[in-house]
């Protein structure tokens, strides 16, 4: 299954050109997965679904853990060397470009021990909360009601040295009486049931060539913490806004900056989930399962300019605050909404400075002045009535500040002086565009 962003309705053996495709790579029944040709060319590329329908791409990405041929050769589509998208159990997972060049997959051994799953029907306990026993015998129950339904997601573990047990109704309430005692609850009518086991395995590149792994088929973990989709999620949008960055112009190697930020966080990914799955505590989730503190400092798209003051650095979330504008109250997390970037300028000098400042194209860039109260400003002006956004950027009604905030939420740049500037080097440290300009000054 390909997922072009634009393409014509193609019928089988036709040839639609698009930009970049997401390759499925879960496999079916039978055994048949995704396979891809890329060409020389940026946009020269194909990929091949099922052996069907050609869809010519200069990317490819694969977003699910399975088992898919992506073959490198010549534009016309020669055979290459070949090799895995995704990864599947005792598999490699790989992505071919170059011959014999391929994303290597890293397993974590962190034992056998899993559990049943499934949704049943539960007599006897409140649906108003999640109730866990973790010191339950043979292992951690849990019972999840489930919205606008009368059933409970039941988890229950089992020892590691267990086989795998028949499943049925009769057998996990022998199970629920054994480990817990309380024969007020009974477990019945499951509507499914099946046999989890915990994989936690990554792989060592992110990308190779044009072929680029993302979500399930670059890390698997269990599912302690919930912090799955997150994880997922989040490679997508910071692969998603830089393709979109080289197909509009900029170059490949802007690319490399998805593995630099984003492989570091799957594998603080995997080890929290893996201790966590480790645990006999209570599971809670703070902060750090839900990824509120992650951050890209010291990437080679984070730039701090000018002596240090406040909590925020360039790589961190961008934070959000209620604020006013011309048409009643918004939030920051509003304004950043998009595949742009926006300029918050924090005081009088600063806003004044990027008054003339333009981006190639110009809707990449939105500028927006923060002010305590309105003002005559030519950018779009942000009333922060409260102090809330100053407060959450720890910038002083006094100070004179950029912030430049990526298309994925985070902050490229913080600039306390020369604020165009600034920006300038920005732009051309991610686009690389063709400066033609007065010298530039970060002193």
């Amino acid at each position: 299954m390909v997922n072009p962003r634009s393409c014509a309705t193609s019928k089988p053996g036709r040839v639609s050109p698009v930009e970049w495709a997401a390759i499925d790579v879960s496999v079916g029944r039978s055994g048949h997965g995704v396979g891809g040709v890329a060409g020389e060319e940026l946009c020269g590329g194909r990929v091949v679904v099922a052996g069907s329908e050609v869809l010519e791409a200069g990317f490819g990405v694969g977003v699910l853990a399975g088992v898919a041929e992506v073959r490198q050769g010549a534009a016309a589509g020669g055979d290459g060397a070949v090799g895995v998208v995704g990864g599947s159990p005792g598999r490699h997972a790989a992505a071919v470009g170059q011959e014999a060049d391929a994303a290597e997959l890293v397993v974590v051994e962190i034992g056998g021990r899993g559990g049943v799953v499934g949704d049943l029907r539960v007599d006897g306990l409140s649906r108003e909360f999640w109730h866990v026993w973790p010191a339950a015998k043979g292992g951690a129950i849990g019972l999840c009601p489930l919205p606008k339904s009368d059933l409970f997601q039941l988890m229950m573990q089992l020892r590691s040295s267990e086989d795998e047990p028949v499943l049925s109704e009769e057998i996990i309430q022998a199970r629920w009486l054994a480990a817990t005692g309380l024969q007020d609850i009974r477990l019945h009518d499951p509507v499914w049931l099946s046999v989890f086991r915990p994989n936690v395995r990554m792989v060592d590149r992110y990308r190779v060539g044009r072929v680029f792994l993302a979500g399930d088929a670059a890390h698997v973990h269990t599912p302690a913490g919930a912090q799955g989709l997150n994880t997922g999620v989040q490679d997508a949008y910071n692969l998603g806004w830089k393709l979109a960055m080289v197909l509009g112009g900029a170059p490949v190697s802007l690319l490399d900056t998805y593995q630099e930020e984003r492989l570091p966080v799957a594998a603080s990914v995997l080890g929290l989930s893996s201790k966590l799955f480790k645990s006999k505590a209570v599971p809670k989730r703070g902060d750090a399962e839900r990824q509120l503190l992650l951050n890209y400092r010291g990437s080679s798209l984070a730039m701090d300019i000018g002596s240090h003051q406040g909590k925020l650095r360039a790589g961190d979330r961008a934070p959000d605050a209620i604020c006013k504008d011309s048409s009643g109250g918004i939030r920051l997390f509003d304004l950043f909404r998009g595949p742009h970037f926006t300029l918050l300028a924090f005081g009088a000098q600063a806003s004044a400075a990027i008054r003339e400042l333009e981006w190639t194209p110009v809707d990449m860039l939105r500028k927006c002045t923060v002010r305590p109260s309105l003002s005559d400003e030519e950018c779009r002006m942000i009333v922060d009535f409260n102090g809330n956004a100053h407060a959450a950027y720890g910038i002083s009604e006094a100070d004179n500040v950029i912030v430049l905030v990526r298309p994925d939420g985070y902050v490229g740049l913080i600039a306390r002086q020369n604020w165009s500037d600034a920006v300038t080097a920005y732009q051309i440290s991610v686009a690389n565009v063709h400066y033609v300009g007065p010298k530039i000054c970060l002193d």
